[in-house]
């Protein structure tokens, strides 16, 4: 886990490294502070001739005789059909991991739910204002189950609001509603009302998300369209987005290049203000004042701070009327003369894209889609990618269709956590090939994994908590718990196969009887650490918990079971060879 690269690895990082100080802190004390503490206890005993037993110690010699005398001898009186029954048995419940949901990063239990919108580039702040006004009114009215809003307009959104705007402006703004989650949850919320506010406000593009746990979510799909014609891009990008958003798999799909607006240009002519001597700073600074203003200074009045600006008033609100500004110049003999404006600047409007985003120096449009949970997502969006990838191929021009998004980095993750877990297994095998001095032990140890994964399946589908992404870390992390339990059984049956003169059997049954304690314990130990997770814990760290538990559990009693006539299958199997 400490190796997992992405944002994901970065959030999961403190975890393992943790983990992996605490086992080696805890495994120091074992072999030093605790030989110790026992030695001194024997002797204290020893002196005193008082031993006491514990309170379990009753149990665990009757659950060690009946084992031992019941269950090992059922279990080795076939071994080949116990080891066939128990694999079928694992091979079906793996099954269940179709039924279980899967959840990348599930949604944080939190009360708020932020809507963002964005309007026509070119919206005046006031005009977007009052249409966020509008919505939240409609919000309070017609939705159920709101305790209160709070909206914000404009550029630069404050930490208290969850930003999923890559590019924000006056043409923009959030609202935050906090639900009664004594009523609903946000996810429930989102899913009732995002489509019905689309069709109540078409003219603004309204995404409705809420907090998760985990990095940021990015959209289902994020594609990039990079190419060098600016129309170009433009009219595939916009095609592509079009034809995204007419599946019904597909909730909204947005782009990030923003609509077209009108933009006047003004150009100087340079040669006839250098022929009469005027300054281009002083036609340069008459359009400012004209257009913007000049900032002066702040007034205070009652204890509230105005700021105060000087605008040049030319007769006109919606452009600047050239004609009505003049600049003045001293000519040779001293007399000043005056000159219109619109004498010495040219005007030109053209349509233009408000923004296009640049990757390494290329020209990039990105179109974000997400998932509406209706359909085949995968299978739909992919026939539309596969379709425009296809149409630009015929261009003249080079143009690239890249695929990212919340979907590619789940593929990446689970590719990369299954490479990290056939790493884990091979490191353990080599472990214990060195250990046991034989190539066959090691795998009958890391059979047992597969007994984990199974449990895990087993837990998450009985709890229903999601496949998440730290439900698979804790199952890749059950890798390195449970072969501790097969360790013990397996060392100490070598060890008794030296004194009771190589029958297998009674190794194996005198085996069983001294391991099974330490192995419940060690199990029971595990368990009882992480229930207060389940019981009360995050939903992040739910799932984790969960398939650990369920996993320990489980591999528990299939290593107790199967371990033992897996072990005297292959050793008979290796006595005819």
């Amino acid at each position: 886990m400490t190796f997992l690269s992405g944002s994901n690895g970065e959030f999961i990082k403190a975890l393992p490294i943790a983990l992996m100080g605490t086992i080696i802190a805890s495994t120091l004390i074992a072999l030093t502070v605790i030989p110790t503490i026992q030695y001194t206890r024997q002797l204290k005993l020893y002196r005193t001739k008082k031993r006491q037993s514990g309170l379990l110690t009753a149990l665990f010699r009757r659950l060690e005789e009946r084992y031992a005398d019941n269950v090992l001898p059922t279990t080795l009186k076939k071994p080949w059909l116990t080891v066939l029954s128990g694999m079928i048995v694992c091979i079906l419940l793996l099954l269940l991991v179709i039924k279980v949901p899967f959840e990348f990063f599930p949604a944080a239990d939190r009360q708020e739910v932020t809507l963002s919108v964005t309007l026509d580039e070119g919206t005046p702040i006031e005009e977007t204002d009052q249409k966020l006004a509008e919505l939240e009114q409609y919000i309070q009215d017609n939705t159920e189950y709101v305790d209160e809003t709070a909206r914000y307009t404009g550029a630069g959104l404050p930490n208290i609001f969850n930003s999923s705007l890559t590019r924000s402006g006056e043409n923009t703004g959030q609202i935050v509603v906090r639900v009664n989650r004594d009523q609903t949850t946000a996810a429930q919320y989102i899913e009732n009302y995002q489509e019905e506010l689309r069709e109540q406000f078409p003219n603004a593009e309204i995404f409705l998300e809420t907090i998760v746990s985990g990095p940021p979510s990015s959209p289902t799909i994020e594609l990039k369209l990079k190419g060098s014609d600016l129309a170009v891009l433009l009219e595939q990008s916009t095609l592509l987005k079009n034809k995204l958003n007419e599946l019904n798999s597909v909730e909204v799909a947005t782009l990030n290049a923003g609509t077209s607006q009108l933009v006047k240009t003004y150009e100087i002519d340079r040669d006839f203000i250098a022929e009469n001597g005027i300054a281009i700073s002083q036609i340069k600074n008459t359009l400012q004042l004209a257009n913007a203003g000049m900032p002066l200074s702040e007034i205070n009045t009652n204890n509230n701070k105005l700021d105060m600006e000087l605008v040049l008033d030319e007769g006109t609100n919606e452009e600047i009327d050239l004609s009505s500004l003049q600049v003045f110049v001293t000519s040779e003999e001293g007399i000043p003369e005056d000159y219109s404006v619109d004498e010495l600047v040219s005007t030109t409007t053209e349509e233009q894209t408000a923004a296009i985003t640049h990757e390494n120096g290329d020209r990039i449009i990105t179109i974000a889609v997400y998932d509406s949970g209706e359909g085949n997502f995968a299978a739909d969006t992919a026939a539309v990618i596969e379709t425009m990838q296809t149409e630009l191929a015929e261009l003249d021009d080079e143009y690239v269709l890249m695929e990212d998004g919340e979907a590619s980095a789940e593929t990446e993750f689970f590719v990369e956590i299954a490479k990290l877990f056939v790493i884990v297994l091979f490191l353990i095998y080599i472990t214990l090939a060195v250990q046991f001095n034989s190539l066959l032990m090691p795998f009958l140890i890391t059979s047992t994994v597969f007994f984990a994964v199974t449990g895990a399946v087993v837990g998450l589908f009985i709890s229903g908590q999601p496949l998440s992404f730290l439900a698979v870390l804790g199952i890749v992390s059950l890798s390195g718990i449970v072969v501790r339990n097969s360790i013990l059984i397996i060392e100490f049956i070598e060890q008794n196969k030296q004194q009771y003169d190589g029958n297998t059997v009674n190794a194996i049954v005198a085996a069983g009887r001294a391991r099974l304690r330490p192995i419940i314990l060690t199990t029971l130990t595990s368990i009882a650490a992480l229930t207060p997770i389940i019981i009360v814990g995050d939903v992040l760290f739910k799932p984790l918990a969960v398939s650990i538990v369920a996993g320990i559990i489980f591999s528990t009693i299939l290593t107790l079971l199967l371990l033992p006539a897996l072990y005297i299958t292959m050793d008979r199997w290796r006595i005819k060879r």
